[in-house]
């Protein structure tokens, strides 16, 4: 046999082969299972896919709840799928499921309430941190009773729950029930679910982002149409005031046009006298008003007076004023002083000085101030006599233009430097409160135990002294104490006096129960802070230099050590855990004093659950009592029933028409019948508070108030006229149930006599906000009891005729409407057509739709009829690009340059023209609008200008470069050969020789920085003039780095600044020109060296995906990101929009560094933007600085998309139109960096 054979005999044999056979089919069943697995988590991906796809498709929540809880139940085979969504004001205690999917027999849990008190306090705050509760069998893991009822309300046997959280707020939990059986939930499931709620918070995140974007649009929209109508009314009145040198006739023309255009009953100019008293100068008001003029001849005392009830009492600036705190001073007027009431009975105002209001029979308000150079002069005022009146922005904005023209200089200066202050004091507030939050994050593993089990032993009871007693037992049991107590503040006390109310104290230390503690200083110096959190932490009272008083209380108690902190009751300083070393002093530890908190914050809750516990018993009562009245009120409502019907018909009748005869005949005749009276009337008020009656419904027998012979059909009442009607003003209303038994005068008693009244009900009828007049109802025969459904019904009657009323103006005023807009279109039209610039409108199909003059002229197309034609017909090819190019780029703005006749140039600029539609709906496009401006004579100012800087560059180079040298050659033959060749032993000599040394060495050094300078004049003109050799080919992005920062590390080395490298291996390679990449990245480098004293320099590169809508591969949708971030002095915000701008330079003033050509950043610019990239700065004053380009990651792509370096972009004049492309992130791209020092190593990249 040979020797590499083995022999076995037959029972090994055939052992091996049955463990072989084994060995096969358990083989056999993991393929099997991992198959399973892959088909599970394949199904799951699909059905995650397939919910994400109806999140993007859809932004109704609701369908993609339906839609997601079906996939889910069938793809986990569950019994339900629910989301449950928790009520916004109930803190979490109350839901109700929105969306269910559930297979029979099991009942659906849809909009069914569920309360769970428990949930809230418990366990909220954990679900809002991400927990996810898997439940195999409910009846297994030891829920309450009463958690086990709710879920066996629903059969559910096994449970599933993910929070669902709407950014970081707790919006409901996604629920999955197993209701046949108990079930074991798998891990992948677990993770499958949460994926879904994930992508479900996204869902309503988005929802919500959608909606605030609507309501957003809305308002601006109608902003700006009333804008541009208030615009135009401004031009106009101070067209008018401009004319006129005279002081009374601007004054005069200004009152009249502002009365008539805000629809103001009175505005006014009032000027203040030295000691700030003054007088009325002039007044324009609306007819049928009270002459403040006049009246101030027999009355001076209304503008004299000395207190703060007088006009004077307006220039306080302290004064509140609710419409600037809800504003923050409006978006319009800022450094402005004025003052908006829309109702001088709701403002808060003194007694006296809303009746100094009435006598201007003011109601509301807007008052600004008029300056004479930096003094207060005098006001503007806008009075509404006939009610209150919201005042809007635009109103007050236009309030303020015009007393800006009357004189108003506003200080904006001031106001920005206090602006400034407060963002810097904010900053501060902030940050220490982030160091404070951070600080109190540590925890220790033994506390953390500890603090576990006195909260357990604190909830297991809502009895107060029982929590107090065992928490002071703990606490002083732990920290090895010599007492722990709790102290509680005396009501209304105002926080000086209290007691302790538990304690837990070591023999033979005194006892502090119920001894009464008055200390008036804590409640006026300390409390405050208390109520905010703070912590007195005292080591030795003796060694922190307390008041006497204080020490002499803490004696009391044997006190050598202390530590207190604040028991709050919500947001309440309820009282003080104190903790005491009584027998010598104690250094407390950051971990007790961590401690110590906790256990305040938990008994706080306590205190909190206590108070719950009582108004929950405190309700209970109050149901009881509610149950009662409830049957009171059941035998009313049949009763009420019939009314309601009634009411019903007579609301129906006054909206079927808007014809005021037809409305007043249904109205009182049904009324009439209604309440069963003898006569109801209509009545309108005039415009001096005087009425009539126009409409009356009565019983037979009794004579008319409108037709009767010798009966006045004008009701001149001097009570309503004083009162501007009275109490009808307010929305009171008025029932008598007998005229003889009130009180009235016998006056008034003769009146309703002749009116043949006992007793009457009366209601006001507003039409909008303004009383237009009354509805009564008069009982002739005999007094009567009016119930007080009698009066409710008969004031709903008044709102829904006073709606009618409204309803009929309203029609009047959409007709007026309907001409002023026609109007408004041929206003524009003539706008349009004497514009000087080109203007052409197209639709959707390319088709012209509009043009004007100009736009002929520039292309010699007066005998053309443009309209209807295709653009590609008439005009060059250029522009029929530049449409298709915008079209692509969504709604961004996109220009080109095109020849206009007789040789000149023109600059193209189009967008989009788009309607805002509903949510569902989405954006509409209108069609586009193209702007064309004849740019010829600027193109040629800018081409002279770029030729004159590189001829005077060129011609200065020269002589430079001579000078250079032979400079060089000077200094090496005076270091080598004459200064070691004198031999001067006296210190005049020496100091000689030094000076030339030094001398030398600066003509070097500038003509080498002048020559640095001179090239980059060269450079940026090249660049420009589209001169450059650009040498474009794949190259590492390491190697780009590696060689930049191996040129800057002697500027490292020199200020000993560390540099980070973040720079990932294997990075893609990119198509550039590598000597150009690196003098971007050069330059950058030296910048961040030259602008920071310490701290470090970080240079990062990474890969991040790119949005551009020419990407059209996975590679193409990727560029690579190039960042240099520094620690430095930083820009403010003001500079950042500079720095990519030619000449621009900032941080001068801040540094002592060399000044450079301001053009270092701008080449950088040019260079990245060749390449398709961008760049942008992001910083913060004293914080440091990042500047960031980017490159595509783009194969065989066209890299010049963009460039506008090569001049075929061209310029709108001085760049009045705006930018020509969108640059960086959001308008990163517009800001950044004066030019960099780039030093002399390496290349000069400046």
């Amino acid at each position: 046999m040979s020797k590499n054979n083995i022999s076995v005999d037959a029972n090994t044999y055939k052992a091996m082969q049955q463990e072989l056979a084994a060995l096969k089919t358990r083989v056999a069943e993991l393929e099997e299972v991992a198959t399973l697995s892959q088909t599970t988590q394949v199904a799951q991906q699909k059905a995650l896919l397939a919910v994400i796809t109806k999140i993007r498709e859809s932004l109704a929540v609701e369908r993609i709840f339906d839609s997601t809880a079906t996939e889910v139940r069938k793809l986990l085979n569950a019994d339900r799928v629910g989301m449950f969504r928790f009520e916004p004001e109930s803190d979490y205690r109350s839901g109700e499921f929105v969306a269910e999917d559930v297979v029979p027999p099991f009942n659906s849990a849809k909009a069914v309430v569920i309360n769970d008190h428990c949930f809230g306090e418990n366990h909220a705050v954990y679900y809002q941190q991400g927990r996810i509760w898997a439940c195999e069998d409910i009846d297994e893991v030891g829920l309450l009773d009463c958690h086990v009822a709710l879920l066996k309300r629903f059969q559910v046997r096994a449970n599933l729950v993910v929070p669902l959280l709407k950014g970081e707020e707790l919006w409901g939990l996604l629920c999955i029930h197993q209701c046949l059986a108990p079930r074991q939930w798998q891990e992948q499931e677990i993770e499958f679910v949460t994926q879904i709620a994930i992508h479900l918070g996204v869902a309503l995140q988005q929802a919500s982002f959608v909606s605030r974007l609507q309501k957003q649009s809305d308002y601006l929209s109608q902003a700006v149409t009333q804008a541009v109508e208030r615009e135009q009314a401004v031009a106009a009145i101070i067209d008018k005031i401009r004319r006129s040198l005279d002081l009374n006739t601007i004054f005069q023309t200004t009152t009249q046009e502002v009365q008539q255009l805000l629809h103001a009953d009175r505005v006014v100019i009032y000027r203040f006298y030295p000691d700030w008293s003054g007088e009325f100068v002039v007044e324009s008001m609306a007819p049928g008003w009270t002459s403040l003029m006049a009246k101030q001849l027999e009355q001076p005392e209304i503008s004299n007076k000395d207190s703060n009830c007088s006009i004077k009492y307006l220039a306080d600036t302290q004064v509140n004023d609710t419409y600037l705190q809800e504003t923050t001073g409006g978006e319009f007027s800022r450094g402005k002083v004025f003052r908006v009431c829309d109702n001088i009975y709701s403002s808060g105002f003194s007694d006296c000085y809303i009746e100094l209001l009435e006598s201007f029979q003011a109601q509301a308000y807007v008052i600004v101030a008029i300056y004479q150079g930096n003094q207060l002069w005098g006001l503007l005022a806008a009075y509404q006599n006939s009610g209150v009146r919201h005042w809007q922005e635009n109103e007050v904005n236009f309030l303020v233009q015009i007393s800006a023209q009357l004189g108003v200089a506003v200080q904006q200066a001031e106001l920005l430097a206090q602006t400034e202050q407060r963002k810097e004091e904010l900053q501060t507030a902030l940050t220490t409160q982030l160091q404070q939050r951070a600080d109190e994050l540590a925890r220790q593993t033994e506390l953390e135990r500890a603090i576990a089990e006195v909260i357990e032993k604190i909830r297991c009871t809502l009895d107060l002294d029982t929590i107090f007693q065992t928490a002071a037992t703990e606490v002083r049991q732990l920290l090895q104490a010599d007492r722990v107590a709790m102290y509680r503040f005396d009501y209304d006390s105002d926080w000086n006096c209290g007691e302790f109310v538990s304690e837990d104290v070591l023999p033979p230390f005194n006892c502090a129960l119920a001894a009464k503690i008055n200390d008036y200083c804590f409640g006026e110096q300390h409390a405050q802070y208390y109520q905010r959190g703070r912590i007195f932490v005292a080591h030795d009272i003796y060694e922190l230099g307390l008041a006497d008083c204080h020490i002499a209380i803490l004696e009391c108690f044997q006190v050598r050590a202390n530590l207190v902190v604040p028991l709050l009751k919500g947001e309440q300083l309820w009282g003080l855990l104190c903790i005491h070393q009584c027998a010598a002093p104690r250094q407390w530890q950051q971990e007790e004093i961590e401690f110590v908190s906790k256990i305040a914050v938990h008994l706080g809750v306590a205190l909190q659950q206590a108070e719950l516990l009582s108004q929950a018993q405190q309700q209970s009562a109050e149901l009881q009592k509610a149950l009662a009245q409830v049957k009171v009120q059941k035998e009313q409502q049949a009763k009420i029933a019939q009314q309601e019907r009634a009411l019903a018909r007579v609301i129906e009748r006054i909206r079927r028409t808007l014809e005021m005869e037809t409305i007043f005949k249904a109205t009182t005749q049904e009324v009439r019948q209604i309440l069963n009276c003898d006569r109801v009337v209509v009545y309108r008020f005039n415009p001096d508070w005087s009425g009539e009656f126009i409409y009356e419904s009565m019983t037979e027998g009794w004579k008319s108030l409108i037709l009767a012979p010798g009966l006045k059909t004008v009701w001149e009442d001097t009570y309503l006229q004083e009162t501007q009607g009275g109490r009808y003003a307010n929305h009171e209303t008025l029932a008598i149930d007998d005229i003889y038994n009130v009180g009235m005068t016998d006056c008034h008693v003769q009146i309703l006599e002749a009116f043949e009244v006992k007793a009457f009900v009366v209601v006001p009828v507003f039409v909008g906000d303004k009383l237009w007049g009354l509805l009564g109802a008069y009982q002739n025969t005999d007094s009567r009891h009016w119930e007080d459904r009698d009066v409710t019904l008969l004031a709903q009657v008044g709102n829904q005729l006073g709606v009618g009323l409204n309803q009929a103006e309203l029609l009047r005023q959409t007709k007026q409407q309907s001409r002023e807009l026609w109007a408004t279109l041929a206003d524009l039209s003539a706008i349009i057509d004497n514009l000087a610039d080109g203007l052409l409108v197209t639709n959707t199909q390319g088709r012209i739709t509009r043009f004007n003059p100009a736009l002929k002229a520039m292309f010699s197309l007066d005998e053309v009829d443009l309209k209807g034609q295709k653009l590609s017909e008439h005009f060059p090819p250029e522009l029929v690009k530049l449409l298709e190019q915008m079209e692509q780029q969504e709604q961004e703005i996109v220009t080109v340059e095109v020849e206009l006749e007789n040789n000149r140039v023109g600059q193209a600029l189009v967008t989009m023209i788009v309607k805002e539609a509903e949510a569902e709906e989405g954006t509409q496009c209108l069609g586009s609008v193209m702007l064309i401006r004849d740019v010829t004579v600027e193109k040629e100012v800018d081409r002279m200008k770029t030729e004159f800087l590189a001829t005077v560059s060129h011609e200065l180079r020269t002589p430079l470069t001579s000078i250079l040298g032979f400079a060089s050659i000077i200094k090496d033959k005076l270091e080598e050969v004459i200064f070691p060749g004198v031999k001067a032993s006296d210190r005049k000599t020496q100091k000689s020789i030094r000076t030339v040394g030094g001398n030398i060495n600066i003509i070097v050094s500038e003509a080498e920085r002048l020559t640095a300078l001179i090239n980059d004049v060269l450079d940026i003109a090249k660049m420009e003039a589209g001169r450059v050799d650009w040498n474009i080919e794949p190259t590492k992005p390491e190697l780009i780095l590696n060689r930049a920062i191996a040129a800057t590390s002697s500027l490292f080395e020199q200020q000993q600044l560390p540099l980070i490298k973040d720079i990932p291996p294997e990075l893609p390679e990119v198509e550039v020109d590598c000597d150009r990449l690196i003098q971007v990245v050069i330059n950058l480098l030296s910048n961040a060296v030259k602008f920071t004293q310490e701290g470090s320099v970080t240079c990062r590169a990474i890969v991040e995906p790119s949005f551009s809508v020419e990407a059209s591969s996975l590679l193409s949708n990727q560029q690579l990101l190039i960042s240099i971030t520094d620690t430095g002095i930083g820009i403010a915000p003001e500079d950042q929009e500079g720095v990519f701008e030619k000449f621009q330079q900032v941080g001068n003033i801040l540094t002592d560094k060399p000044t450079g050509t301001g053009l270092g950043l701008p080449i950088c610019k040019q260079i990245v933007e060749y390449h398709g990239g961008k760049i942008w700065v992001e910083s913060e004053l004293g914080q440091g600085s990042t500047f960031s380009f980017t490159i595509p990651l783009c194969i065989g792509c066209d890299l010049g998309i963009g460039r506008w370096g090569d001049g075929e972009m061209g310029r709108w004049g001085d760049g009045e139109m705006g930018d020509r492309r969108t640059r960086g992130r959001g308008d990163a791209g517009t800001r950044g960096r004066g030019d960099g020092e780039m030093g002399r190593q390496g290349r000069q990249g400046r």
